[in-house]
């Protein structure tokens, strides 16, 4: 049964993936989307550690940066061990330097494959069911990853309780990792340290254009307490006014909706359910449509240049590409950021798009896995942000997106509908972006009955 699966996987992937090659455009994320697909019951998640699940509580604090060396984990015994990592684009020089550390503190070596992103689903899936699994591995997310999360992840992850780590210590993330528990069990491995794998979006502007056209900037409007949808479009109009081509664009397709806190499907960590005509759905659908019939941003996808190009002023993305070499890296005017703001009168949402780490199954060495991936999130271990970032004035705004007492949305659709339907899905993400405002309610209608058998597939299969 697990090889039938494991076969499916690998042909949908493969066909996603030849399906992304066609529709590449640039992005300045730090994401491991990829093509995918599964299929599993949740029951054949293996455990080989034995250790019970547990399910990490509710509520976030920042961790120390300290190494806690505790909870039976013997590191006597792991000297001289290897933990395999998989990843989805080539290490950057700071991730060489902190695995070299690593390797010299605990006396374990890391081997690093890399997978092209666009092929990371097919190559994950290939290893374990050939019994070559990694040690370390990422649950790709993202519009190329339909079916990851959640039947994908329980075909080819095991629960990350099989690291032996504390995950009730506040280094980790528990918001984000009950975010994508399943059945009370966390899969995905997630720091609370503010580091460069916890990605949440952020809007940055042209400064220059901001002085030269007299225009107050995000900045004074965010700590001034005025930052939200209603004065974002009005910005985007004033600088529309002073005749450059866009006031704003983004590159995060569900920026809008997940700024209100939902998306097209909600799931309490048991159960999903079908969110498409949810007024704050509607809501977000609308107001990007009203952006781009008043011209004040171009339809998603295209005129991706406009910012770097200085002819947009504002531009939202999440904070990977506040990194030195990004996509960032070509403008030639002062930057600044502020978090991406969310509707008036609503508290602050922040979406985020985290490198999921996660144990495959079959993995060798996970207890091993844990502890470099204990090392390797440490914010302490991974330089100074200024040696890093295109500009200090990010650091607030990167601390900011990162703290505990601040909601962060998530995004499951594309696993859960993708993993069905995943052409519907991008077709109706085609067609709303196109929509006028007055199509938006309708076209969001057309599609419940995809949603509700995609939801209804998704909790059959996953035992509810």
């Amino acid at each position: 049964m697990k090889k039938r699966f494991l076969s499916i996987i690998l042909m949908l992937a493969m066909l996603c993936s030849f399906t992304a090659c066609k529709n590449n455009k640039q992005t300045s994320s730090d994401d491991a989307s990829t093509s995918s697909d599964i299929a599993s019951d949740n029951n054949s998640a293996d455990n080989n550690s034995g250790t019970d699940s547990t399910n990490a509580s509710s509520g976030q604090t920042s961790g120390s940066g300290n190494q806690n060396e505790a909870g039976g984990i013997d590191y006597n015994s792991l000297k001289g061990t290897t933990v395999s990592v998989l990843m989805w684009r080539a290490l950057t020089e700071q991730e060489k330097n902190t695995i070299s550390a690593f390797e010299k503190k605990y006396s374990m070596k890391v081997n690093v494959e890399q997978a092209k992103s666009s092929a990371y689903l097919t190559k994950i899936a290939s290893l374990v069911s050939t019994k070559k699994s990694p040690d370390v591995a990422v649950i790709p997310g993202g519009k190329g990853s339909q079916g990851a999360f959640p039947l994908g992840v329980v075909s080819i992850f095991q629960p990350a309780t099989v690291t032996k780590q504390d995950f009730n210590d506040s280094f980790w993330n528990r918001e984000a990792m009950n975010a994508y528990a399943i059945k009370g069990k966390p899969y995905a491995i997630v720091s609370s340290q503010t580091n460069w794998y916890n990605n949440y979006e952020v809007l940055f502007y042209n400064a220059d254009m901001f002085k030269a056209d007299g225009i107050t900037t995000p900045y004074t409007l965010w700590k001034q307490g005025k930052w939200n949808w209603d004065t974002l479009k009005s910005t985007a109009q004033e600088i529309k006014k002073k005749g450059h081509d866009y006031g704003l664009m983004v590159d995060q397709e569900f920026n809008f909706v997940k700024s209100t806190g939902t998306e097209f499907i909600a799931y309490d960590g048991n159960k999903f359910t079908n969110n498409i005509t949810n007024a704050k759905v509607i809501d977000a659908w609308t107001f990007e449509a009203q952006l781009v019939k008043e011209q004040l941003m171009p339809v998603y996808g295209t005129a991706t240049s406009s910012f770097t190009s200085g002819k947009c002023g504002m531009f939202v993305t999440n904070s990977w590409a506040m990194r030195k070499g990004e996509v960032l890296a070509t403008a030639d005017f002062n930057l600044e950021c502020v978090p991406s703001p969310s509707p008036a009168g609503q508290e602050q949402v922040v979406g985020a798009s985290h490198n999921l780490f996660a144990i495959p199954k079959g993995a060798k060495n996970p207890v091993g896995a844990g502890v470099f991936l204990r090392y390797f999130l440490d914010a302490s271990n991974n330089g100074k942000f200024s040696d890093v970032a295109l500009s200090t004035q990010f650091e607030e705004v990167f601390n900011y997106t990162n703290q505990s007492n601040l909601k962060h949305s998530y995004l499951y659709c594309y696993g859960v509908v993708g993993y069905t339907n995943y052409k519907s899905l991008s077709n109706l993400l085609t067609s709303l972006h196109k929509a006028s405002p007055e199509q938006v309610p309708t076209v969001l209608q057309q599609n419940k009955s995809v949603f509700d058998n995609a939801v209804n597939t998704a909790n059959k299969k996953l035992g509810n």
